[in-house]
């Protein structure tokens, strides 16, 4: 509670936290896939792809870059999730192309891998599940590292054989794990029905391709090319510094003070909220936030986003307030509310140095024709009239009213009339009782020529 008790051109500013959102660098992947035809029984281990290359980087024969990208997927959680998007390019190496017989003989490349967020099954991906466009999945609990698992689909753009005929639609099927939380990804033990990435980007794992009329795996008349190896392909790129977890308490709601005054039953109580930047967790469950009303042991837990803490006796308390993530860690949240609980109504006197035109403080003293001033700062009043005591100091357009009547109903100029400091002391009269509040003292410079 605050009056104010000199006009002058004072520069108030707010200070707060600035979050610096930067755009998530974009990820390539590098080196090559094996892919293979073979679709007798469809296992990547007995039935390894050996036929040809699917090259994710380089120049086409026309001169233009091709390449496969992963960028942040917006709305998808910071982090967790990277949208494939570009062109691989689909060799089979020095060897005939084996469905297209005497037409394509010789021929080294087949086409395109495109990841342009197109579905199969008119979107229904044959109900074979990770039904959405093919992407990167970080691996819970991995930290600042290329660590996850790739799922969801990508089609074939093979265009036609030398006659003309088109080839089959076809598609690759990125599986995800069935444990999403305790897969590995160790390259020395590839054989996993999954593509993903360990910490340092090294890629292992199978995708599989199959036509959209017999996408299941083990069918011969599969126009699809079977197992795709990841074993000689990597992720690269920067990884950015992962925002820290942040959460603080604040008072709550509309500024509630931090000082308040016992009532007649004795009881102190201030609402009280949390605030947290960069935690994953639900914050819908109150048992993830842990509060006590004070820093000292053997308060009691209080859980929830806001609580209302109560005290009985007058001191100054420290609430404490933990937020625990997804991962079942305690974050410790920073404390700057500190609330002091008064048993009587008290008041201080707060001195105002002068500024110039820019707002900015012009010294910590006055000197001749200069004015400053102070204004009251109150706890537990509820009304009353200021009064203000001023000595080696003269009052400029001095004004007496209502403790609460608003802004610049009660406020006087001070300048010095002496080389003394000049103190100014105040008092609030509430109701017949005279409430003295801590005077305030304006320093005078040294040295002064007075008139």
């Amino acid at each position: 509670m605050k009056v104010k008790i000199l006009i002058i051109a004072l520069l108030t500013t707010s200070s707060g936290l600035i979050f610096c959102v930067a755009r998530a660098s974009t990820w390539g992947i590098n080196g090559f896939a094996w892919i293979g035809n073979q679709t007798a029984n469809g296992d990547p281990g007995s039935d390894p792809p050996v036929t040809g290359t699917i090259k994710f980087s380089g120049i086409s024969q026309d001169g233009s870059a091709y390449g496969v990208t992963l960028q942040e997927a917006q709305g998808q959680g910071e982090g967790k999730t990277r949208l494939l998007s570009g062109s691989a390019w689909l060799g089979i190496g020095g060897q005939s192309d084996p469905l297209a017989g005497d037409a394509q003989n010789d021929l080294p490349s087949l086409g395109w891998i495109q990841f342009d967020q197109t579905l199969p099954d008119g979107g229904k991906c044959f109900g074979a599940g990770d039904c959405y466009a093919a992407k990167w999945n970080k691996k819970p609990g991995s930290g600042n590292s290329f660590e996850g698992y790739l799922s969801g689909w990508a089609r074939f753009a093979i265009g036609s054989d030398g006659s003309g005929t088109a080839y089959p639609e076809t598609w690759v099927h990125f599986k995800a794990p069935s444990d999403l939380n305790k897969y590995s990804c160790d390259p020395g033990s590839a054989n996993h029905y999954y593509v993903c990435a360990g910490a340092d980007g090294k890629m292992s794992g199978y995708a599989w391709s199959g036509g959209a009329s017999s996408i299941d795996p083990g069918l011969s008349d599969n126009p699809g090319f079977g197992w795709i190896s990841f074993s000689n392909a990597s992720l690269s790129g920067e990884l950015e510094i992962p925002p820290s977890p942040y959460c603080i308490t604040t008072l709550d709601p509309n500024n509630q003070p931090n000082e308040v005054l016992l009532d007649q039953g004795g009881t102190a109580s201030f609402y009280l909220k949390a605030y947290y930047e960069h935690i994953d967790f639900n914050p819908n469950n109150p048992g993830n936030f842990s509060w006590t009303c004070n820093n000292k042991q053997g308060w009691p837990i209080e859980n929830g986003e806001q609580i209302t803490c109560n005290y009985q006796t007058a001191d100054t308390f420290t609430p404490t307030l933990s937020i625990k993530d997804s991962a079942g860690n305690w974050n410790p949240c920073l404390t700057p509310v500190i609330l002091t609980v008064k048993d009587k109504p008290t008041c201080k006197t707060c001195k105002v140095i002068p500024t110039d035109s820019n707002g900015e403080p012009l010294d910590e003293s006055l000197g001749q024709g200069q004015l400053g001033g102070a204004y009251v700062e109150g706890s537990g009043i509820a009304g009353g009239k200021v009064n203000w005591d001023v000595t080696n100091g003269t009052q400029v357009d001095a004004q007496v009213g209502d403790f609460f009547s608003g802004d610049g109903n009660n406020y006087t100029g001070i300048s010095p009339s002496g080389g003394a400091d000049t103190f100014i002391g105040a008092s609030v009269n509430v109701d017949g009782e005279i409430i003295e509040c801590i005077p305030a003292e304006i320093s005078v410079k040294e040295k002064l020529k007075w008139n």
